[in-house]
């Protein structure tokens, strides 16, 4: 169990109701693990419990037929594994160094996503810092950075919210100069996420790195279709006309 909880009597002295708390998808609630374990022991159950943190989420593991004995491998993984440097402190880690991710170096932000196991919707959040510092990189560090983008990317599942992950990922593949593969993971935002300007002109842009000037017109051209203001896009295409009229002037 991982859920907003109290679960001694000290803290529900001062706790009057377990209201609902109404989501867009169903609803919430704080949930009495005082209550829960009486009647869990009372039916011949175990549990563990997180040591309080400064944190509202509280962790659990409820087990039936087993003896105390039977669990002593469970015990340790639990000690170790949410006792230890759990869930609750990489959230509260995680938040910390995102709100001082402006300054974080490139071997930083990798560090913290193996730390994470992996976390695209971390990635995503820090995508425009990854990005920003990957363009100075050393090609160890681009290869490296490569094989940590795989792993977050193997792990995203889409749902319908805003973290766009595959749009980190085609920027952050665009600024290590992998222009084709981040062609395919525009064309994957747009699939999921819907057409946007920047996306659009994103393309553009990779073509244009990769000397496909019709394909970026075209990009730059679907961009101007959605925001006919969308400047950046008005800029390169005449760039990109104008080389695509001097390369065929070039032509024997």
């Amino acid at each position: 169990m991982a859920d907003k909880a109290m679960r001694t009597k000290e803290e529900l002295l001062d706790f009057t109701s377990l209201t609902f708390q109404k989501h867009e998808r169903g609803f919430s609630m704080s949930v009495n693990c005082h209550a829960i374990d009486w009647v869990w022991e009372k039916s011949g159950g175990l549990s563990l419990h997180s040591t309080p943190r400064d944190n509202p989420l509280h962790l659990a593991l409820y087990c039936k037929g087993l003896k105390e004995s039977q669990i002593a491998r469970t015990r340790h993984v639990f000690l170790d594994q949410v006792d230890g440097f759990g869930p609750l402190d990489y959230l509260d880690f995680r938040a910390q160094f995102l709100s001082l991710s402006a300054e974080a170096n490139l071997k930083l932000c990798i560090q913290l996503l193996r730390l994470s196991r992996w976390d695209p919707e971390l990635f995503c959040e820090m995508g425009n810092r990854i990005g920003e510092a990957s363009l100075t990189a050393s090609l160890e560090e681009k290869r490296e950075l490569y094989a940590v983008m795989t792993k977050c990317w193997a792990n995203f599942f889409p749902i319908k919210d805003d973290r766009d992950v595959p749009f980190a990922v085609a920027r952050v593949l665009a600024c290590i100069n992998q222009f084709q593969q981040a062609i395919g993971f525009y064309g994957e935002s747009l699939r999921l996420y819907g057409a946007k300007a920047l996306t659009h002109h994103n393309i553009g842009i990779c073509h244009f790195n990769l000397g496909q000037h019709q394909e970026a017109s075209l990009a730059f051209k679907a961009a101007l279709a959605l925001d006919r203001d969308y400047g950046p896009s008005k800029e390169l295409l005449l760039r990109t006309e104008a080389e695509r009229e001097r390369l065929e002037k070039l032509k024997p």
